[in-house]
């Protein structure tokens, strides 16, 4: 039957904890920070070059606007200004990198603050970490067991 209260609420009037039964380990596994924004910076110029901005150009043609959150996703304040020449590609591009590059540093500062990570894997570069993929999973499995 449903009582119209959450799951929670009932393990907290119970006095339960969910999944109190299991242990689970948290693992981060997070590049360096300057690897971090250079595939930032790699990202949105991808996004400008497969599309993004045509796709904003697409939706502005069919006179459709753009809604609280679809305004919010990252760039698309940045190529309206463009498309409406009111800055240049370049400016759209760096504007659209640095919000970017905020955005990742709030979810790692996020995962740092709320979640207690058993361990954390860093790595210099992304080959580094396709590289030493093995080597992370004996890591992963030696603090599991």
């Amino acid at each position: 039957q449903q009582s119209n209260k959450s799951i929670f609420s009932y393990w907290l009037a119970n006095n339960q904890k969910p999944l109190n039964q299991y242990h689970f380990y948290q693992i981060f596994i997070l590049p360096k920070r300057e690897i971090l924004y250079q595939q930032c910076s790699k990202r949105v110029i991808k996004m400008m070059n497969n599309g993004g901005i045509q796709e904003i150009k697409n939706i502005m043609k069919l006179n459709k606007k753009f809604n609280q959150s679809s305004i919010k996703a990252l760039g698309v304040k940045q190529i309206i200004s463009y498309l409406n020449k009111e800055i240049s590609i370049n400016q759209a591009i760096k504007e659209t990198q640095t919000k970017t590059r905020q955005y990742a540093k709030r979810q790692t500062t996020w995962f740092n603050n709320k979640l207690t990570a058993n361990k954390i894997i860093s790595y210099d570069s992304h080959q580094e970490f396709l590289d030493t993929t093995d080597k992370n999973i004996k890591k992963i499995s030696e603090i599991i067991n």
